[in-house]
């Protein structure tokens, strides 16, 4: 298990993309395409900010 001290932010950023992948791995939404465009937008704010926090 790998811990990451952050802040609030950066929590719910990873809260939100986990959210993402959890959805997509439970649910049909219709093939790749659709599960990268779900996926997509918290991957991409979630890195962002963890590379601008973690360096």
């Amino acid at each position: 298990m790998i811990l990451v001290l952050c802040g609030p932010e950066l929590h719910q950023l990873a809260w939100n993309y986990a959210g993402a992948v959890n959805h997509v791995l439970w649910e049909e939404l219709g093939g790749p395409d659709a599960a990268w465009d779900h996926v997509r937008e918290p991957m991409n704010g979630f890195l962002h900010a963890a590379h601008g926090q973690l360096g």
